[in-house]
């Protein structure tokens, strides 16, 4: 019993950010009472104050177990089934939540922060966008922000909130409704100077103020950023077929010395990793990737979805930019693909039950 009273003082102090001690520790107390009345059960234990918090807070505080363990054990198998290739940056993602999970990782730092680097189309977007579907359990987990859209002295205001104005910022509310989340940040290169300074407390001290002046908590959320710097030089040794580790030593000595990047705020990530363009046999994993989402949806109107390697060649064939990586081969099989069977729906030549297989010559065609 004792033991509950020491852990709301030290959950409370911990998690819950609005209010103050010793209010917010006799609240978590009260709560977990009632906690232990729902339970049928006449002490209130550890196990009560530690649902108490998890209710009131939505951030998971009980230690990882059963399905969890499994999950977290299984990160790396999950996320590849997602994401084609870039082993460096799925380990380094996974080994932060398992860190986080076992009371491993640095108090107030955030779970997890990282710097994805990489031309475009080759998965930085998307392995963050699969870590929030897999751990967190959906893609609705994940706050998007484009940093491009908090250039200049107003950018820091649309992120922490403009004490002039009023207005709420992007960051702090998307942080106080969901603490436990996957926040990410696109075209990091692209933030001012007084954002790349906010960064440098958020992750060392694992909070900021906003407008008001009250305390916005980042520990427990997971934080990626991604650039395209050094993308050039990433194409270049890729053709020089230079070794994956020189690649990531040599990408980091580069922005640094490019000023891209400051020394400072390079220092403060848990992980910078360098994506990889994809190659040819990537490419067609990622092809028959899209086309099994495509195979699932047909699949919920009784249609079945013959993939070929023809098909999977093809796909690759016109949804491939040199440029833009694999990003339009989505747009390539809504374009082509669907846009074929859709056609046959609507003739009937394709109906609920039948099986649709694309031919040489209609492949040809698309």
């Amino acid at each position: 019993r004792y033991a509950a009273l020491v852990e709301a003082a030290r959950l409370a102090e911990r998690y819950i950010t609005d209010g103050a001690m010793p209010e917010k520790a006799i609240d978590t107390l009260e709560r977990a009472v009632t906690e232990a009345k729902n339970a049928g059960e006449m002490f209130v234990t550890k196990h009560h104050v530690e649902q108490a918090v998890e209710t009131r807070t939505h951030i998971p505080v009980m230690k990882a177990s059963g399905k969890e363990a499994e999950k977290l054990l299984g990160m790396e198998d999950a996320l590849h089934q997602r994401v084609i290739g870039q082993h460096a940056a799925i380990t380094a993602v996974s080994n932060a939540l398992r860190r986080a999970r076992t009371g491993l990782h640095a108090g107030k730092r955030p779970v997890g922060s990282f710097l994805f680097l990489g031309p475009t189309g080759v998965g930085k977007t998307e392995t963050a966008k699969a870590l929030a579907a897999i751990y967190f359990g959906s893609v609705d987990s994940m706050a998007r922000f484009d940093m491009s859209e908090f250039q200049g002295p107003e950018g820091v205001n649309k992120l922490i909130g403009s004490f002039d104005s009023g207005e709420p910022g992007v960051l702090a509310n998307a942080l106080r409704s969901k603490p436990f989340s996957l926040l990410l940040f696109d075209e990091f290169e692209k933030s001012s100077r007084d954002v790349i300074n906010l960064f440098l407390q958020i992750l060392e001290e694992g909070f900021f103020a906003d407008a008001k002046g009250k305390r916005v908590s980042v520990r427990d959320a997971i934080i990626i950023t991604t650039s395209n710097a050094g993308s050039n030089l990433i194409w270049d040794m890729v053709r020089q077929g230079k070794d994956p580790s020189a690649l990531q030593k040599e990408v980091v000595d580069a922005v640094r010395q490019q000023g891209i990047f400051t020394p400072e705020i390079l220092n403060r990530f848990d992980a910078i990793v360098v994506f990889e363009p994809l190659d040819k046999e990537k490419l067609k994993s990622v092809a028959t990737l899209l086309l099994q989402e495509l195979q699932a949806r047909l699949k919920e109107q009784e249609i079945e979805l013959v993939i070929s390697e023809e098909l999977v060649a093809k796909v690759v064939e016109i949804g491939f930019d040199p440029v833009m990586g694999a990003r339009p081969m989505r747009r390539a099989i809504t374009d082509r693909v669907e846009q074929v069977i859709a056609r046959k729906l609507l003739e009937g030549t394709l109906k609920r039950g039948g099986i649709i297989q694309f031919s040489i010559e209609e492949i040809a065609a698309l």
